[in-house]
């Protein structure tokens, strides 16, 4: 059985992937973890950074017309 449990903020540390590139720089790495195992994931993250996408155009099988909706609200709303 797997437990699931909130992470506070404050208890991650963010991970630039690719040097000078906003777009591509975080992910979150528990700031506990030990050191010698955060410095292999860190590498391997680097590593394969292709193969995460960063945006819709990064995922050229979605189809947008299906994955995207509209929500019609009145004016008032």
């Amino acid at each position: 059985m797997q437990v699931s449990q909130r992470v506070q903020a404050s208890a991650l540390e963010e991970l630039n992937l690719v040097d000078n590139d906003a777009e591509q720089c975080t992910m979150l790495l528990a700031k506990e973890m030990q050191a010698d195992k955060k410095i292999q994931l860190k590498e391997l993250l680097r590593q394969y950074t292709d193969v995460f996408a960063w945006s819709f155009e990064d995922m050229k099988e979605l189809d947008l017309a299906f994955y995207q909706h509209q929500i019609n609200l009145p004016k008032d709303a």
